[in-house]
């Protein structure tokens, strides 16, 4: 259970106000609004092959209890035993982010992983998400409001695939998380609707408003782009959504861990 590289380390996200959304940005990203946030620490790095290998190792797909009620029907029904693409040549070193996997199974993960540190593990809300992006002052990018190419693994760095999670040192934030825009979108646990189509719960965010539970069948945000999308995919206020038991070549996940 003990990694000897840091792909495990925390990074603390202060509570407070910070700016969310963007009002020249698309309709779904208006309009940007004031939200509050309670202290959390997010992973350092999307979640790599390496740590997911531990998942596999304890049995992570035979074990019912750390599912959710439609992610455990959906592994029985599908024979699912390991992310899709885990011995994929383009996708299957250690400290790549772990990609071909469901929104279950990185909830799954999460659950685990909580059992096993005895702490509170979840995936991010859309809005921690953003605040880890973007930082109380809402820049427009990770690493500051300007685009640069040489900063992240988007389609325009022509690579082709994932890089390593702690590729690019210099397109981490000033709070020191990686891979914020770019490499691979990263599974929320805000729900985005019931269909792809139909998006339920708009901006201005409300947490009260059951957009955060992890219960009941319904399409999920992601949120950084990835190396297949061209740069404005990779902007921090730009939401997506997949149906939570989709899989792609281009979207992982990370952790937080909550207080309280």
């Amino acid at each position: 259970m003990v990694d000897p590289l840091p792909w495990d380390d925390l990074i603390t996200i202060p509570g407070g106000p910070f700016i969310m959304g963007n009002d020249n940005g698309a309709e779904v990203e208006r309009p940007q609004h004031v939200v509050t946030l309670p202290t959390f620490r997010i992973g350092c790095y999307p979640l790599t092959n390496r740590q997911y290998l531990r998942f596999l190792r304890e049995g992570g797909y035979t074990e019912p209890r750390w599912w959710l009620p439609d992610g455990w029907a959906w592994v029985k029904q599908m024979k699912v035993d390991a992310p899709a693409l885990w011995r994929h040549p383009l996708y299957a070193r250690p400290e790549q982010p772990v990609v071909g996997i469901s929104w279950y199974e990185a909830a799954a993960y999460a659950r685990w992983w909580s059992e096993h540190t005895g702490r509170r593990f979840r995936l991010p809300t859309e809005a921690q998400w953003e605040r880890a992006a973007r930082g109380n002052e809402g820049r427009a990018w990770p690493w500051g409001n300007r685009f640069e190419t040489s900063r992240c693994n988007t389609a325009e760095a022509k690579h082709g695939q994932p890089t390593a999670a702690n590729a690019f040192a210099n397109g981490k934030t000033p709070e020191g998380v990686y891979d914020l825009a770019g490499n691979v979108w990263e599974w929320c646990r805000t729900r985005w609707g019931r269909t792809l189509q139909t998006l339920e719960h708009p901006y201005p965010y409300d947490p009260a408003d059951g957009r955060d539970d992890e219960e009941e069948r319904y399409a999920r945000i992601i949120r950084g782009g990835s190396w297949f999308d061209i740069w404005p995919q990779a902007s921090p206020s730009n939401r997506r959504r997949y149906l939570a038991d989709a899989r792609s070549n281009n979207i992982g996940f990370r952790l937080v861990e909550e207080r309280g």
